[in-house]
């Protein structure tokens, strides 16, 4: 896997993301289906945050509902793309500020709880972590959401019957997460995975679920050329053939849901114990 800094094509990550802001904010199926998840896994821990940090906050869904959730916390909504902040909001409390996750424009020890929601596959994760563990109080909490190795494996499918050109970014696995995380100096870790299929009647309601959620192809070394219609062809025969049900078109996704918890946390002197909810059908 080749050094973040590497990997992407910042400026076409930039635009991508910016496409986004033109959206609905009920486009980004994936995001809110997960996000929702997340919020709910929240529910279950104890917290009375006083601030609060959206990171990677996009359209403000789950800004919104994190007011609500915690209605006496000051919260915050981070994006590193400006267009992406012009959501409306009556939730008092609530503010938006442009900046990059691996560099944040914010103090040091200025949260209690970090949530983000689907922003680390593009992002340099250790780098990521390090800034949540600075701008966390002790005993601070940090609640994400990630995709791991496992997503969009019928698209790579599909698309290496065509040719041996990365059309899908490289994704962290879940315990390569949790490694990363006790090298930033968290604790606890509690790291889990759910394997969602979405399904499709056409191959267009998959590229326009990808659009939505900045998904679209920013490698650095993908091909710079548009796809010829012939080879857009035959990926689409390609990706037709794969197994499906209902002879609709299936897109997986590895979705990992964490917690971790800044240095400090102790309950009555001693370590505490984080309860998250399972799935019962995983």
């Amino acid at each position: 896997m080749p050094e973040f800094s590497d990997l992407f094509d910042r400026c076409a990550l930039q635009r991508a993301f910016a496409r986004t802001a033109a959206l609905d904010a009920g486009a980004n199926v994936l995001g809110r289906r997960v996000g929702r998840e997340l919020l709910e896994r929240l529910e279950y821990l104890a917290l009375a945050p006083a601030a609060v940090l959206d990171l990677g906050c996009g359209a403000g869904v789950e800004a919104r509902q994190l007011a609500r959730q915690y209605p006496a916390a000051q919260l915050a909504g981070v994006d590193v793309c400006p267009e992406l902040l012009r959501w409306p909001t009556t939730e008092p409390g609530l503010v938006r500020l442009s900046g990059d996750a691996m560099q944040l424009p914010l103090a040091t020890g200025s949260f209690d709880l970090v949530v983000s929601n689907l922003l680390l596959p593009w992002c340099d994760t250790g780098a990521v972590f390090a800034e949540c563990a600075r701008v966390l109080r002790p005993g601070g909490a940090l609640a994400f959401t990630s995709l791991g190795p496992g997503s969009l494996q019928e698209l790579r499918t599909a698309w290496a019957q065509v040719d041996n050109t990365s059309h899908v970014h490289p994704l962290v696995d879940m315990h390569d997460l949790g490694d990363a995380l006790l090298a930033c100096g968290f604790s606890e870790p509690v790291l889990d995975v759910d394997l969602l299929t979405l399904t499709y009647a056409e191959l267009k309601g998959l590229v326009a679920d990808l659009r939505a959620l900045g998904g679209t192809n920013v490698l650095a070394d993908r091909r710079r050329t548009l796809t010829a219609p012939g080879r857009w062809a035959r990926f689409a025969q390609a990706y037709a053939r794969l197994p499906a049900d209902d002879d609709r078109l299936a897109a997986t996704w590895e979705v990992v849901f964490a917690v971790a918890w800044a240095s400090g946390r102790q309950v009555d002197g001693q370590r505490a114990a984080v309860p998250v909810r399972c799935d019962p059908a995983g």
